[in-house]
């Protein structure tokens, strides 16, 4: 059994490392909605003809992939089950012919 200051030192502890986990949710999202932002500029211009923003939708692309996945991790381990996935207030990119789908490919991209 811990003692008192024990149990209380225990407490701020727990409490510090919910803060942290919290704090990096709010990043991965802030990131997310950057990468998505960016993403449906270039899709608007591919799909009205510039090929020249391929190689960099499918780069970014792949990083917003990523950030998804640490996202649904992170809300995981700070323990907000209830909230929204990004999926449903963010845009999410479809992949284009050039990016080869994503047959056998995790959300990380890999």
């Amino acid at each position: 059994m811990l003692r008192p200051v024990e149990e209380a030192h225990l407490q701020q502890v727990e409490r510090e490392l919910l803060e942290e986990k919290a704090h990096a949710l709010g990043r991965i999202g802030r990131r997310l909605l950057e990468l998505s932002q960016t993403l449906a500029e270039l899709w608007a211009r591919w799909t009205a003809g510039d090929p020249t923003v391929v190689e960099a939708y499918v780069r970014i692309r792949r990083e917003f992939r990523t950030y998804l996945w640490y996202w649904h991790v992170q809300r995981e381990a700070v323990g907000f089950r209830a909230h929204p996935s990004p999926e449903t207030w963010l845009f999410v990119p479809p992949p284009l012919p050039a990016d080869g789908g994503d047959q056998g490919r995790r959300a990380s991209g890999g």
